[in-house]
């Protein structure tokens, strides 16, 4: 199975970002616009419910935080996905990057 973890922005920020992304990419709707704080990666299917609760008890305690969009790029000409740059501010960081993040580079540990 292939997971990955995201955050998902406010209604209003991702409206925003849809006006732009419906405008060069056919495929938009498809994905909603998020956050990337793990990219992919892969684990065993039974393996789900534990890696699901882990992170469940990880962000339990995050309080909201603000995310500073820096700037607006695309990967043209091989796709026509757009992103923003989010700045790595230490709310970001020391809230949500570190503490989902840290020890989930490797999920087998958790069955440990």
């Amino acid at each position: 199975m292939i997971l990955g973890l995201a955050l998902v922005p406010s209604k209003s920020f991702q409206d925003e970002v849809n006006a732009y992304r419906k405008r060069y990419d056919n495929h938009y709707a498809q994905i909603m616009p998020h956050i990337t704080i793990k990219p992919q990666f892969e684990i065993d299917d039974h393996d789900f419910n534990l890696i699901k609760n882990e992170v469940k008890n990880r962000i339990s305690s995050i309080k909201p935080v603000e995310v500073h969009a820096t700037k607006a790029s695309n990967f043209a000409p091989i796709s026509n996905v757009i992103y923003f740059k989010v700045a790595k501010t230490e709310g970001v960081c020391n809230a949500i990057i570190f503490p989902i993040c840290s020890k989930f580079t490797d999920f087998t540990s958790l069955r440990e």
